[in-house]
């Protein structure tokens, strides 16, 4: 149970990091085409809409 513990929280780190450098991506393009600031739940939420298949819960 322990080993199961450890590998699921390295999986789950690896995808905050890599959701992280993503977001950072994105708000970057989407800094450079609009001038309006997002705040971090409207990119929760473009995140969301654009890959439906990315649970949130």
């Amino acid at each position: 149970m322990v080993q199961v513990q450890v590998w699921s929280n390295a999986v789950m780190t690896r995808k905050v990091h890599w959701w992280r450098r993503l977001e950072s991506i994105r708000e970057r393009k989407l800094a450079g085409l609009i001038e309006h600031n997002f705040t971090s739940v409207d990119l929760l939420y473009s995140f969301a809409v654009n890959f439906p298949g990315f649970n949130l819960h």
